[in-house]
């Protein structure tokens, strides 16, 4: 896949990255770089009678969910 670059030099992990890896490199550094508590990444095709995909377990939807459910719990005992 080829990357255009006019005004900005792309990070290198994302030269030959398809667009699926290259949103899974995002929502993991959101969650590195303490931005976000958590993400979800999931996948789908046009066909409504397709699975959806979870191609990282540690951004899956149950992943998302106990992290969310952490940090409200959290929040909620530090009141």
């Amino acid at each position: 896949m080829r990357v255009k670059q006019p005004f900005f030099e792309v990070d290198p992990i994302f030269l030959d990255a398809s667009y699926k890896k290259r949103y899974e490199i995002l929502c993991r550094r959101l969650i590195l770089e303490r931005l976000y508590d958590a993400a979800c990444f999931v996948t789908a095709a046009a066909d409504p009678a397709s699975s959806i995909n979870e191609p990282a377990p540690d951004l899956s939807f149950m992943a998302f969910a106990n992290a969310i459910r952490a940090r409200a719990t959290g929040l909620l005992s530090a009141e």
